[in-house]
C-alpha cells in the first residue's frame, strides 16, 4: 500500500475537530488548513501551518506531522508527532497522529519484527487518544482500520471494531458513516462500503 492510497482514507472531513484539545485554537484559525490537506494540496497546507502564531502549540504540531505522513516524510513525521506526545502528554491530537505515523509504517515497511512493535504503537497512541477525548472521531476511525485489520494477538478484532463504529454513529452521522464503511471494507462488504462513503460525502 503507498503513502497516497492511505491518504485516500486519511482526508475524512472539510471540518476542523480542535475543540476539547487542551492546545487547540478556534475551528475557523485551522479552516484554511484543514481545506488544503483535503485537497492534498500539502504544499500550501505547510505554508499556511508556516504562518501560524510563533509560540508552538500542539495542534500545529499535529497537522505539521499530518502533512509529513502523506507527503511520505515518515521519518520527520515520527519525531514530530513523538515531539508532540512528549510536550503535550495530555493531548489528544498528539496521541492520534502519533498513532496515525505508525499504522503508515505498517503499511510500508517489511520488517515482521518492526511491524509488530508499531502494531503496538498504533493501537495503544489511538486507545489513549481516545480515553484523552472521546469525542476524538478520527482517532475512532482509525481504530476501527487497525482493529479490522490487525489479528487478536496484537490487539485486532471485529468486535473491537464494530464498537468503535456504533460510538461514531452515536456522536456524529458522518463520522459513523465513514467508520461502518471503513468496516465494511475490511469484511471485504464492498457494495457496503461504497454506499457508507457516498452517506458520508452527502453530509460533508
Amino acid at each position: 500500500m503507498t503513502i497516497a492510497f492511505w491518504a485516500m482514507f486519511t482526508a475524512y472531513s472539510s471540518e476542523v475537530r480542535a475543540a476539547g484539545d487542551a492546545a487547540s485554537a478556534s475551528a475557523a484559525e485551522f479552516a484554511p488548513i484543514v481545506q488544503a490537506i483535503n485537497a492534498f494540496d500539502l504544499v500550501r497546507a505547510s505554508s499556511l501551518l508556516d504562518r501560524q502564531a510563533a509560540e508552538e502549540r500542539a495542534v500545529e504540531i499535529y497537522y505539521r506531522s499530518r502533512i509529513q505522513i502523506l507527503t511520505g516524510d515518515l521519518a520527520d513525521a515520527g519525531s514530530t508527532a513523538e515531539r508532540c506526545v512528549s510536550r503535550w502528554p495530555d493531548s489528544s491530537l498528539c496521541h492520534e497522529v502519533k498513532g496515525e505515523w505508525a499504522m503508515v509504517n505498517l503499511v510500508v515497511q517489511g520488517n515482521v519484527f518492526k511491524q509488530l512493535g508499531d502494531s503496538r504503537k498504533a493501537r495503544r497512541s489511538l486507545e489513549r487518544s481516545v480515553e484523552l477525548d472521546p469525542d476524538n472521531l478520527r482517532a475512532r476511525v482509525l481504530l476501527v482500520r487497525y482493529y479490522s485489520l490487525a489479528p487478536w494477538f496484537i490487539g485486532g478484532g471485529k468486535d473491537k471494531a464494530r464498537a468503535q463504529v456504533e460510538a461514531c454513529r452515536q456522536r456524529d452521522p458522518f463520522w459513523g458513516h465513514e467508520a461502518a464503511a471503513l468496516l465494511a471494507l475490511a469484511e471485504g462488504r464492498y457494495t457496503d462500503a461504497v454506499e457508507g462513503f457516498k452517506q458520508a460525502q452527502a453530509l460533508d
